[in-house]
This record gives C-alpha cells, structure tokens and sequence, in this order.
C-alpha cells in the first residue's frame, strides 16, 4: 500500500506498523494506541480517519484521549468517527452536511479531504477548505 493513503482493518488496539507484542519493531514514527472501540482506521496524507463503535460515554472518552496525545492538531468526533484533521488546520467547523476548514491546507491534504468524502465536491479558496454538502438526488 502506498504510504500517503493506508487502510487498517483493527483487530487488535495498535495500528500502523507495530506487532503483535506491541513493541515497536518495524513500526513507524506515526504509530499510536488508537481508542478502545476502533474497527478501522484509515491515513491518508497527514489526516487520520478512525473509525468505530464510540458508543457509552466511549467517543467523548476516545476524543479527549487523543485531543491529549495530539495537542497540536484538530480532531474532532461525529457519531461514530474521529477525524485528526491534517497538519496546518487551525479552526474546523461541521455544518449541516458540509465541513469548513481553515488554515495551511496543502495540495495533498485537499487530496486527502477528497478521499475521505469520495463523491463530494471540495473547494479550496487560499486558506478555507470547504467540503460541500451532497447534491440533491436528480428525481
């Protein structure tokens, strides 16, 4: 798999390279203990999509765990999913059906917000990044 754009299927609690003894033989710089609850975990550039069951008070526990581990960066919970939002994002907004993100947003991190919402339209206009909600089913 190439190293901008890796899925994990998860059944263990370590990701990205470590083994199944949890040491860090082979494992790589970005290696991280992801949430009890992770079923899937997918990196594509800088942003790190984790994907799972959150639910009894699990998500708002697996958010501040890693808002913790990665002070420097955004991440966010919705339902379900965590997203560690790429390197250079300094403010992320959800809005009904669409994302705005600000900051210094590079072409492979667009890259990676398109891959992530595969599908949709994403513009970037200097320092916002918008991804747009769905258009309406033709009918």
């Amino acid at each position: 798999m190439s190293d901008s754009h890796e899925y994990v299927h998860v059944p263990e609690h370590l990701l990205f390279g470590r083994n199944h003894t949890g040491t860090l033989g082979g494992a790589r710089p970005y290696d991280r203990p992801w949430p009890d609850g992770t079923v899937r975990a997918s990196r594509h550039h800088t942003l790190v999509c984790l994907e799972g069951d959150y639910a009894d008070g699990r998500g708002d526990s697996a958010l501040a765990d890693l808002r913790r581990v990665y002070p420097w960066r955004h991440v966010t919970r919705c339902r379900n999913t965590i997203v560690v939002w790429p390197v250079g994002t300094v403010w992320v907004s959800h809005q009904p059906g669409a994302v705005i993100l600000r900051g210094d947003i590079d072409g492979l991190d667009r890259a990676a917000v398109q891959a992530m919402y595969p599908g949709r339209t994403v513009s970037c206009d200097g320092s916002q990044l918008t991804v747009w909600p769905p258009a309406p089913a033709a009918g």
